[in-house]
């Protein structure tokens, strides 16, 4: 059974090569977390602690974000020690730098302010909600719906810049959710939120981008892969992949002095 999610869809449309070695070989990356990835996963676990725990009703008494703010440091030291990232890295604590525990009180505030514009501080139909459903009988998709509110999927990114609407729309987590969603409520969501939460900005997308053909297409396409795959690296894409190690294209290749990246000699 092929077992595919947003983020093995990324690899295979990034970098074919990966996507062998993860999902054909079956080889199990060299895992790597640094202290972005470890960044939005905190905030993520804040956002899933702030509605299980119901403390969306503190803040509603309270009228403002502290309640939520108050557990931010706690969350995110004991998620970095969850990750094995060394907590002795000074950006944690620098207050300049973009990951550190000070950066995260303006993300948070961001939150709450949209979900108090939106009418989102109430309780959720789902909250960080993994789900795995059959396909087809060979494809089984599945991933993580971070929050549901009165139909609407929400989704949230701690990217450095806003990713524009028409990027948005080869993000199949676009198709994936909706889909997931209606299998879930037996009813088509509204539509899908993505809130960029270092600026406090939404954008919603249309249903245009919500097509389920255009699931169709992308597990047909990998499913010919699969059957007939072939090494089509990406040397571009190098810089947090798990597999440099195994890959031949890696080791063949130089790494310029302002980080991974990779030319023909």
């Amino acid at each position: 059974m092929l077992k595919l999610s947003g983020s093995i869809i990324g690899d295979y449309f990034s970098c074919k090569l990966r996507f062998i070695f993860s999902q054909i070989k079956k080889i199990e990356p060299e895992r790597k977390v640094d202290l972005a990835t470890a960044f939005g996963g905190a905030i993520h676990k804040t956002i899933e602690i702030f509605y299980k725990a119901k403390i969306w009703e503190k803040c509603l008494e309270k009228g403002n974000a502290k309640p939520l703010t108050d557990i931010w440091r706690g969350v995110y030291l004991s998620h970095l020690a969850n990750e094995k990232v060394d907590l002795r890295n000074p950006d944690i604590y620098d207050p300049k730098s973009f990951h550190s525990i000070d950066a995260g009180w303006p993300v948070l505030q961001n939150f709450y302010s949209v979900q108090n514009e939106m009418g989102w501080l109430k309780e959720p139909q789902l909250v960080e909600d993994r789900f795995e459903v059959a396909y087809n009988e060979k494809v089984t998709l599945r991933g993580t719906i971070d929050l549901a509110i009165d139909d609407y999927i929400i989704d949230f990114k701690t990217h450095r810049q806003v990713i524009p609407l028409e990027k948005l729309r080869n993000n199949f987590q676009c198709v994936l959710y909706p889909w997931a969603f209606e299998k879930k409520f037996g009813r088509p969501a509204k539509t899908i939120f993505f809130i960029f939460l270092r600026y406090g900005k939404q954008v919603s997308v249309p249903n245009s981008f919500m097509s389920e053909s255009r699931i169709q297409e992308v597990v047909s396409e990998i499913q010919e892969f699969v059957d007939n795959p072939k090494e089509e690296p990406n040397t571009g894409s190098c810089y947090y992949c798990g597999y440099i190690n195994v890959c031949k294209f890696f080791n063949n290749n130089k790494k310029r002095s302002s980080g991974i990246r990779f030319y023909d000699e």
